[in-house]
């Protein structure tokens, strides 16, 4: 029961945000009905829902300064259309590019394009993207695991 109250309210923040600030991956103001069953909770089988091919992105080593770029695909494996609302970087080395910002319909997919700048970065880095959208569970990460080296001409 709290999971459910918790994802209802994930979406009302979600979308009264989107419609506040306007921002890239906003929707303004469109509404998307929450199903709900007989009993007063979410029906999880009337949502959509966010399937990634991959979750953890292993790069391995690099050279500091190296900027790696990933396209995360998905498909919208639930009953509704899907709407992203924001796409988040951990930090400013990890910054989402480019995702789909129109509704996705049910057994339709899209792509989010990552870019990592290893930059200053040295040692194992674990950093991570956020998608937030009208999914159950409200939100999605997506993890990059890397271990950054500094060239010996740098040393």
């Amino acid at each position: 029961m709290i999971k459910k109250v918790f994802f209802v309210l994930s979406l009302a923040f979600l979308f009264v945000k989107c419609a506040s600030e306007g921002g890239s991956g906003s929707h303004g103001t469109e509404v998307i009905d929450i199903p709900i069953n007989e009993d007063g909770e979410i029906d999880e089988d009337e949502v959509a829902k966010i399937t990634f091919e991959e979750t953890v992105l292993e790069i391995g080593k690099i050279s500091q300064g190296e900027v790696i770029t990933h396209d995360f695909k998905f498909t919208n494996t639930g009953n509704a259309p899907l709407l992203i609302a924001t796409v988040d970087g951990s930090c400013g080395c990890t910054i989402p590019r480019n995702w789909p910002t129109e509704k996705i319909l049910p057994g339709e997919g899209g792509v989010i394009e990552v870019e990592f700048d290893s930059d200053g970065l040295t040692g194992t880095q674990v950093v991570s993207v956020i998608i937030s959208a009208n999914t159950f569970p409200a939100a999605t990460q997506l993890v990059l695991n890397t271990e950054i080296v500094v060239p010996d001409n740098m040393k």
